[in-house]
């Protein structure tokens, strides 16, 4: 698994980043100042409630094991731990709204309705044709049929006979004007194909190539798993940002850089270090924690729709603070006053 550090001017940071399936980890809060958990806060959440779930010793899947142990190891070293996520109640409403189209998608979009233009245009002298090789065929049975009438009358030519010729050429016209010839229906399907083609490649894949160059850009941060957490960022980030991801991180590291890290300094006089546990849906954490403008934007994006998100605004608000009490061996909880 393993984990990211980094430095912020406020603090330093080791987030780790899991599936939320995992007993283990790699954090050793032992040498740490203070722990934070995307632990999702509700309304029923308060300092009583939490305090009961901190000291419980329950253990009914991989993630209350795991909690287990990184308290027991928070304890041991003195540090502290800090909840301050929220839920969602309706998170399909994720899908609707966005931050901004990135430019990926934009140009995916912008390819894929060219492509399929040449697709269509490609099916409707299909279509074409087909009608008019039918119709041809009609006119040259009314033909064959009136050149029997006209032989038995002693005949060869009429005025009908005429204009079903006439009829008979027109359509061989319009057929032969909707037939693609070989080589002009190789070149268009190769048009649609590429442009089918970068089309996907600019709206499911390009993100991510970016940002694997973007860190291949810099020099000691070269390891699969920053790599892999910037192109996850990069994705969630900017080209498919939710309230469920990006608001939260939003939230999350306003409140870790504005009041847990300041206030961890102020007690204990120095920069602290902050261990950080969350789903690796929240990857971009890291750049809403070094980028404040970043994470204002995706706040005041976000917050006129809460209503709508099912985020309780003081929920969204709140924060808790747990100490450890060496003699009574349990957590003790207080909730931390909100700042707007």
């Amino acid at each position: 698994m393993g984990y990211l550090r980094f430095e912020t001017p406020k603090a330093h940071y080791a987030l780790e980043l899991e599936s939320h399936q995992e007993d283990w980890s790699d954090l050793d809060p032992q040498h740490m100042d203070a722990l934070f958990f995307d632990y999702p806060l509700t309304k029923k959440d308060d300092a009583e409630y939490l305090g009961r779930v901190m000291n419980s010793k329950a253990t009914l899947n991989a993630g209350d094991r795991k909690l287990r142990m990184l308290l027991a190891k928070a304890a041991q070293g003195g540090a502290e731990v800090w909840l301050g996520d929220f839920d969602l109640n309706r998170e399909d409403v994720n899908l609707r709204l966005k931050y901004r189209p990135g430019p990926g998608r934009i140009i995916g979009m912008l390819l894929g309705g060219s492509a399929l233009l040449d697709l269509l245009e490609i099916l409707e002298k299909k279509k074409a044709r087909g009608q008019q090789e039918a119709a041809q065929k009609l006119i040259e049975g009314e033909i064959q049929a009136h050149k029997t009438e006209l032989a038995q009358q002693g005949k060869s030519r009429s005025n009908k006979l005429k204009k079903l010729e006439a009829r008979l050429k027109r359509a061989q016209e319009i057929r032969d004007s909707a037939t693609l010839s070989r080589r002009a229906f190789l070149g268009l399907g190769k048009k649609v194909g590429l442009k089918a083609g970068a089309a996907a490649f600019s709206y499911a894949f390009l993100p991510p190539f970016q940002a694997l160059l973007h860190a291949v850009s810099w020099p000691g941060e070269i390891r699969r798993r920053e790599i892999a957490r910037r192109a996850l960022a990069w994705y969630s980030g900017s080209f498919f940002p939710t309230a469920a991801s990006e608001f939260r991180n939003a939230m999350g590291a306003k409140k870790l850089e504005e009041i847990v890290a300041e206030t961890v300094a102020k007690e204990r006089g120095k920069k602290p270090t902050i261990g950080m546990v969350w789903g690796a849906n929240h990857a971009s954490l890291k750049e809403h924690l070094m980028d404040p403008s970043l994470r204002e934007a995706m706040i005041q994006h976000f917050r006129p729709h809460l209503d709508s998100l099912g985020v309780d605004a003081e929920v969204m608000q709140s924060l808790f603070r747990a100490r450890f009490d060496p003699q009574r061996q349990l957590w003790h909880v207080e909730k931390v006053p909100a700042q707007h």
